[in-house]
């Protein structure tokens, strides 16, 4: 084989590794000092001391027809969780949080007492590439803060569902939290920017281009 075709060959699997997307990981955290120093900064927090949002901030109610279930309300937000079989649309709801932008961290301040014993949380997490992970949560007993770190890609959403058939979770949360655009953390910035290994790879096929050139036209003199 040629020289320069060897290095045609090089730059080929370069550039698929750059278009190729990285598995999302996600780590969660019981302790909010772990959570926090994971996260970085800047943390947005909605404390729901009224109806309105800390920018970036959506928040789609459960609806289990015929008893809408979310509300803000007593400072904290109120809300059902179904179990997935559960869910027929358009009369049934899962409760859904929406960060704009995206964003690589997200936690709140949860309590499962409300109305008794149920069959606990479960997160559905949506990246911004469309891929979508799934966390088993926690208890019915559970009381206390959670909340987990994406340390390769943003997420979009938060989907909070149970996984029980014919049970769910009525659930209050409080002090949600999660990064906004810029500051510091080991999860990537929601402000986009070409990531180092990213740039490295670009740089080794523009170099492997070059010298390609370089040998056709050497063996053209």
């Amino acid at each position: 084989m040629k020289r320069s075709q060897a290095l045609a060959l090089l730059v080929a699997p370069l550039a698929i590794a750059v278009g190729a997307s990285s598995q999302a990981a996600l780590i969660a955290y019981t302790s909010l000092a772990s959570w926090q120093a994971a996260a970085g900064t800047p943390i947005a927090t909605e404390d729901f001391a009224d109806t309105t949002l800390v920018a970036g901030l959506g928040i789609t109610f459960g609806n289990d027809s015929p008893f809408p279930s979310g509300s803000i309300s007593g400072g904290t937000y109120n809300d059902h969780a179904m179990c997935t079989a559960c869910v027929a649309p358009p009369n049934h709801t899962q409760p859904k949080l929406t960060f704009a932008g995206g964003t690589s961290a997200f936690g709140a301040e949860w309590d499962l007492t409300p109305e008794g014993p149920g069959a606990g949380l479960a997160f559905l997490v949506t990246f911004a590439d469309a891929t979508t992970a799934t966390l088993a949560g926690f208890t019915n007993t559970f009381s206390g803060f959670y909340g987990f770190v994406s340390t390769t890609t943003l997420f979009t959403s938060v989907t909070l569902q149970t996984g029980f058939i014919d049970d769910g979770e009525t659930f209050a949360a409080d002090n949600v939290r999660f990064k906004t655009t810029g500051g510091t953390g080991p999860g990537p910035d929601p402000t986009p920017v070409p990531e180092p290994g990213t740039l490295s790879l670009f740089g080794m096929a523009a170099l492997a281009a070059g010298l390609a050139r370089r040998l056709n036209r050497r063996r053209q003199a």
